[in-house]
């Protein structure tokens, strides 16, 4: 016993400016959340932190899709993989929401789950918190197993804690706000793309394909990034060594991501194949790719209640000619020059070589 008192000693001795980094990342981020939607009693907590929307005053219709689930996760309606009938909806009969694809059942079941004791509203508050101090924790960890120093490691975690784009998606789209496990893909598309490349088998591929799982698990659009700049790593990988087997361990990847993506849409597809496709359950035509893309001009582009008249005034120019207002893309004044900056040194580099 002394032996392993004095093992945890010095493992907590070794780790201490860690230890320290990380409960003064959470406590800051708490608090400037807590600051930010000004949850301070009890009673702030058992409410939304807004139901309009950002633009004209409009309702925030996926802040009610998203409580509409919480709720019925709470009743015992939503499981993962399980057929999803809502009784209390769609009177004189029930609502049937097995035709709507969604692959974030498990965060949304774990919401209806904590809803069962704090309530509704206090469950999405808590939720949206999580998201900023799962993000903090998830960047910290990575560049610190990158080595880097414990300063920088906390001030860019707590950027991407506190990032205005998880911000700008509260309250009414918390499964996008999740965005915790975008920093662990940094370390695969590293992985992947660099020259000692990934064996199959080994402690990096296993965790690859976890972290791959996980993302299959949550929000598409991050899914699809990480697939997207995976297979362009092995690509490129490739390209330089002429191995074939660079591209396996991606491939995997890949795998892991949509085997995930397939476990939790089975239920809607078994549905569909039993009772047939429901054309208008989800119409998303190509189209709207274009529209809803990113461009590089929402990273420059500043909100609309930014703090200096000259960006706000800009902003109100760009919201009157495009035809969707942007999410919360904006880098910021601090990022744009760490943009420019990265873009110098690349370009630096390109020419020296």
């Amino acid at each position: 016993m002394p032996e392993m008192a004095s093992s945890t000693y010095t493992y907590l001795l070794k780790f201490r400016g860690d230890l320290a980094a990380v409960v003064a990342l959470c406590a800051v981020i708490v608090v400037s959340w807590s600051n930010a939607n000004g949850m301070w009693n009890r009673n702030a907590w058992q409410l939304p932190s807004t139901y309009l929307g950002p633009y004209r005053g409009a309702p925030k219709s996926d802040l009610l899709l998203h409580l509409a689930f919480i709720r019925a996760a709470q009743a015992g309606h939503f499981v993962p993989l399980q057929s999803k009938i809502v009784p209390e909806l769609g009177a004189p009969y029930e609502a049937n929401w097995n035709d709507w694809p969604i692959t974030e059942e498990l965060p949304i079941f774990s919401m209806g789950l904590l809803a069962r004791d704090v309530g509704i509203f206090a469950a999405l508050n808590i939720a949206l918190l999580s998201c900023h101090l799962l993000a903090g924790l998830s960047f910290y960890f990575v560049a610190r197993y990158r080595k880097i120093d414990v300063f920088w490691s906390f001030t860019g975690a707590l950027a991407f804690g506190l990032a205005s784009y998880i911000f700008s998606e509260s309250p009414d789209h918390v499964l996008v706000a999740l965005c915790w496990h975008v920093p662990l893909f940094v370390l695969l598309w590293d992985w992947v793309s660099s020259e000692e490349g990934l064996t199959l088998g080994s402690k990096r591929f296993w965790f690859g394909i976890g972290v791959a799982f996980i993302a299959g698990l949550q929000m598409p659009y991050y899914a699809g990034i990480f697939c997207q700049l995976v297979l362009l790593g092995a690509l490129i990988s490739w390209i330089r060594t002429r191995n074939v087997t660079r591209i396996l361990s991606p491939l995997c990847f890949v795998g892991a991501t949509a085997l995930a993506f397939a476990l939790m849409n089975i239920d809607t597809w078994i549905y569909q194949i039993r009772f047939g496709m429901n054309s208008q359950a989800l119409v998303r035509p190509y189209q709207w790719l274009e529209i809803y893309g990113l461009k590089l001009v929402d990273l420059v582009t500043p909100p609309l209640n930014h703090h200096w008249q000259l960006f706000r005034n800009f902003a109100e120019w760009r919201a009157r000619t495009q035809i969707l207002h942007d999410e919360g893309s904006y880098f910021g004044i601090v990022g744009i020059a760490a943009l420019l900056l990265l873009i110098g040194v690349a370009l630096r580099a390109l020419i020296k070589s």
